[in-house]
């Protein structure tokens, strides 16, 4: 089986920066690395002429910083380094290898929405102990032009999916997916090649009338001492990652908790605000409904009283109408009386008396002239 890996690391500081390129770039003497495979190395992303990963990561950080208009945090994580293998027994075409990382680096994270690259190095070691690998520089811009690691890589689940992206990527050249869940990290495969470099350097000279026999024991006996104690720090570091994710997980399981107790709170906060507001629509409803009435009230009313108006005016209409009609027969016979009294004085006084006798017991005023 021909497995693929990938290591991705945080880089929080200018200095880890500088300590990534000066090995990156053989600035500085590594220790596993054989200087006369160096010119095997290649740099596959290349770096502006001249500059380095923090000339790069400060110019995007300015640039970010003017576009958003935001200062980005001094803990940010500036950017990640992502180390890519395989197995060393596998037998494939690097070149396309090569090709490959670098097409699923700039799918994966070219996301900055001014379209510069957020991969701005690659470089390919073929000169260390153990297999050729890729060292890989990503500035963590995503689609908004914010500086954010969580928009890339946001806990477990999200590096298995990324793992298992590369993974589907790397099937062209021939490899598989590596273990799920290994504990194996790229410094403990450091430390292997530090400790084997180590025993190389100082294997011991045979001993005088030291059988090849005897000296092959020796030896043998050395590298099962040195194999127990890489194991037990295997162990002690097992037992330190067990206790780490159980703190972790006891730490996690308090705040969830917490949470969970203040989102309760303010629940219960919330269901009691609302039965207080409840309470006073019910109110301001009754209020409302006892106005309703009392307007009903007064409109049934003013309906009555317009009626009764209604009535008072026909009644006086019809006064009215009689009223004229007296009138004009009174006015009538004062007519006739005036002629009477230019033509029979005695007959008109007589008359008028008879009639003011008969208004004097009607109680009405005198309505005749009397002349």
């Amino acid at each position: 089986m021909a497995y693929c890996f990938m290591h991705i690391q945080k880089v929080k500081s200018y200095g880890t920066l500088t300590s990534k390129y000066n090995h990156n770039y053989r600035i500085a003497d590594v220790k596993n690395a054989d200087k006369e495979n160096e010119s095997l190395n290649e740099e596959i992303i290349c770096l502006p002429n001249g500059k380095t990963y923090i000339d790069v990561c400060r110019e995007r950080i300015k640039e970010i910083e003017k576009n958003t208009g935001r200062k980005v945090r001094k803990d940010a994580v500036l950017a990640y380094e992502i180390v890519t293998t395989f197995s060393r027994s596998a037998f494939i075409n690097v070149d396309e290898w090569k090709k490959a990382n670098e097409k699923w680096m700039k799918e994966t994270f070219d996301k900055a929405p001014d379209g510069k690259s957020n991969v701005i190095s690659m470089v390919y070691h073929a000169d260390e102990a153990g297999n050729v690998h890729c060292h890989t520089l990503v500035l963590p811009i995503n689609e908004k032009g914010y500086l954010s690691a969580r928009s890339f890589i946001n806990g477990s689940k999200e590096m298995t999916k990324l793992q298992d992206s590369y993974a589907k990527a790397m099937e062209e050249v021939g490899l598989e997916r590596g273990q799920k869940g290994s504990i194996a990290t790229h410094k403990n495969i450091r430390r292997l090649y530090a400790d084997l470099n180590n025993l190389l350097e100082n294997i011991p000279e045979p001993e005088e009338n030291e059988s090849a026999l005897s000296y092959k024991e020796r030896i043998l006996e050395d590298i099962k001492n040195m194999r127990a104690s890489n194991l037990r720090e295997c162990d002690e570091r097992i037992q330190k990652a067990d206790r780490r994710i159980t703190e972790s997980y006891m730490k996690q399981k308090q705040i969830i908790q917490k949470e969970a107790d203040d989102m309760v709170a303010l629940a219960h906060a919330e269901v009691e605000r609302i039965k207080r507001e409840n309470i006073i629509l019910e109110k301001k409803m009754n209020e409302l409904q006892n106005g309703n009435k009392e307007l009903r009230l007064e409109k049934m009313e003013l309906e009555q009283s317009v009626l009764d108006l209604r009535e008072m005016q026909n009644q006086l209409n019809e006064y009215c109408k009689r009223r004229n009609t007296e009138l004009k027969r009174m006015k009538l016979l004062q007519d006739r009386l005036d002629k009477l009294f230019a033509t029979d004085p005695e007959e008109h006084r007589k008359i008028m008396d008879i009639l003011n006798h008969t208004a004097s017991k009607n109680r009405d005023d005198t309505f005749f002239d009397n002349r």
